[in-house]
């Protein structure tokens, strides 16, 4: 809606406040129409039209002016008294005025058909009361015009304000998740620069094949920066290169397999969400045995929603043990991003070991 400087509505607008005046104008005169059917009395539409629709036409011609001022001199804190007072002066003008055009037109109207007497001039000194008789109407009917402008000033405002609220809450959401994902980045990658530092000495060779896994790994990771989301294929393909590392590290002591169901692959899933459940299963199934443990990856869609679980038969859950920063952060992300408590669990499973579900609806 274009709007030039200083005019309060957009052209639009306003020939839609002045077809909404002349719309209620003709009402009036069809109930004026309806009352004397009723009353089996003749009735006169030149006459009623006559002195009835200017009244309503003055008003939507008037309503620019009118909403300035009402914006102009907004009845709200601070001076709240002599704003109102400034009001109540505005609408007794604007009455006045208004009364005085809607008889000249009315008047302008009879003497072009042919049935105006008299002048205007001695309509005016002759017949005071025709000012002042409408004067009380025309001013309450400006303290309702105020109050419609009022009501819908505020309505916007609230939407506004409602929408700002909303998109600074989108935005407070995504540099929280933003700040997740840049927590868990960096923790990925010292944990796996401390894994090859443990073989440096023992295994050079080990050592430097990881290296260069962990070097694939990195580019793998920069070519999805910056993405919020990744399709499960690209997580697996990054869970994969990431296994291979500590494939190299645990050499037969990890055993991995994978079940994804093919209809499951492009499916799109936080990024990075998978890594750290892999991580814990090494760290607390994998580590403190030397039994050959196996961790297994299985995805399916349960009532439309994917479920990834990720299962090992360690030791089990250590009742003691805190939730590390990875799972926090799962956790966090898939409560930003999705707005679920459920979405994630990790339970000790009967036959021994761990079984964890991350759960991603389909949105």
């Amino acid at each position: 809606m274009n709007t030039k400087p200083g005019f309060p509505i957009g052209y639009k607008s306003w020939a839609m406040i002045l077809l909404f005046w002349l719309l209620l104008g003709f009402y009036f005169v069809l109930s004026s129409y309806v009352y004397y059917i009723n009353l089996q009395r003749p009735f006169d539409w030149e006459l009623h039209l006559t002195r009835n629709m200017p009244s309503f036409f003055l008003w939507g011609l008037l309503a620019p002016l009118i909403i300035y001022l009402a914006l102009r001199y907004r009845i709200e804190k601070p001076n709240f008294y002599s704003k109102f007072l400034i009001q109540v002066l505005i609408g007794a003008v604007i009455a006045f005025i208004h009364r005085i055009l809607a008889v000249s037109i009315t008047y302008s109207i009879s003497y072009f058909t042919g049935s105006g007497e008299g002048s205007l001039f001695d309509l005016f000194l002759g017949q005071k009361f025709i000012i002042f008789s409408a004067w009380f109407d025309g001013f309450f009917t400006y303290w309702v015009f105020l109050a419609a402008i009022y009501s819908f000033v505020y309505y916007k405002s609230f939407n506004e304000n409602k929408i700002k609220a909303t998109m600074l809450e989108a935005k407070l959401a995504q540099a929280e998740l933003d700040a997740l994902k840049m927590q868990l980045q960096p923790h990925f990658l010292f944990n796996t620069l401390n894994a090859i530092s443990v073989l440096v000495h023992k295994d050079p060779e080990s050592a430097d094949e990881m290296i260069t896994r962990l070097s694939d790994l990195l580019r793998h990771t920069l070519d999805k920066f910056g993405q919020k989301k990744v399709t499960l294929k690209d997580e697996i393909d990054f869970i994969e290169s990431y296994l291979d590392i500590q494939k190299i590290r645990y050499k037969d002591r990890l055993i991995v397999e994978m079940d994804i169901a093919p209809d499951t692959i492009d499916f799109e899933v936080p990024a990075l969400i998978l890594q750290p459940v892999i991580e814990n299963s090494i760290k607390y199934g994998v580590e403190p045995t030397s039994q050959q443990i196996l961790i297994s990856i299985k995805s399916y869609f349960n009532e439309r929603n994917l479920t990834i679980e990720i299962n090992d038969n360690g030791k089990g859950l250590d009742k003691n043990m805190s939730e590390g920063t990875g799972i926090k952060n799962i956790k966090s992300r898939l409560e930003q991003m999705y707005g679920g408590s459920d979405l994630f669990s990790i339970n000790d499973l009967p036959e021994g070991g761990v079984q964890t579900k991350i759960r991603i609806p389909n949105e």
